[in-house]
């Protein structure tokens, strides 16, 4: 994966892009991130800042080196200090992180499974284009 440094903030358990450009990258890299206003966009063309990321999303991001998260007194937040948020904020945290990492280094595009009753949904392509296997 391409290392970017795109610019996250962290806001409560969440991350969010304010970069247009950056919250379009991020999304057309792997479906990262639920862009605000857009229930479900199409086409990386959908996409509008600001863009934002679960706390999940954001420690793979960081480690990966492809962004770099921020507080707002300008602080960075590096990835112990979001793995202890998520520690924090999701019970179970390092156990879904796990799931979460292997399957996307498996390739697989990995959304939020809470509506079918699963921790996750996976894709091989963008949801819309293909239902969750």
């Amino acid at each position: 994966m391409e290392k970017f440094h795109i610019k996250g903030f962290l806001v409560g358990s969440r991350i969010l892009i304010f970069d247009e450009a950056w919250a379009k990258k991020l999304y057309e890299l792997g479906v990262y991130g639920k862009p605000f206003g857009i229930r479900k966009p199409k086409s990386v063309e959908d996409v509008k800042a600001p863009l934002e990321l679960s706390i999940v999303e954001a420690t793979y991001l960081v480690e990966k080196g492809v962004m770099k998260v921020f507080r707002g007194d300008g602080s960075e937040v590096g990835v112990n200090d979001l793995l202890e948020i998520g520690r924090k904020v999701i019970p179970n945290f390092d156990d879904l992180y796990i799931v979460y990492k292997d399957l996307r280094e498996r390739g697989f595009i990995v959304r939020s499974g809470l509506k079918f009753g699963a921790d996750f949904a996976i894709y091989t392509e963008r949801p819309g284009v293909q239902h969750a296997p």
